[in-house]
């Protein structure tokens, strides 16, 4: 058995995570990426991302939920013949520790 404890140490000053979100593909697959270039860890939960026409797709579930700070965290897209269109957008509504997100997410290009 394993067992993941995060431990996370505040500084006195205030910081706050800023989190950028995109799509990636690539290999055959695509991916919900977040770039957190901000000083503190960002923890996103209840990710939902909806195309144009209002379709859900699945994320990748059952992993750890926290974007650390200066790090880059991917989800997995698991939507068989699922090929996002660069330049296009995807919906994503979510929790995090800062309130809701509800934003369009970029494709990008990719390879």
């Amino acid at each position: 058995m394993r067992l993941s404890i995060p431990i996370f140490a505040e500084p006195a000053a205030h910081t706050a995570p800023h989190v950028q979100w995109r799509i990636e593909s690539g290999g055959g697959q695509s991916y919900l990426v977040a770039v957190n270039d901000g000083s503190r860890h960002q923890t996103i939960r209840d990710i939902t991302l909806a195309t144009a026409d209002g379709g859900s797709l699945k994320i990748e579930a059952n992993t750890s939920p926290y974007v650390l700070a200066g790090a880059t965290r991917r989800w997995r897209i698991h939507m068989p013949n699922f090929r996002p269109m660069p330049g296009s957008s995807l919906r994503l509504t979510a929790r995090a520790d800062t309130g809701a997100i509800d934003q369009p997410v970029p494709v990008d290009a990719g390879p």
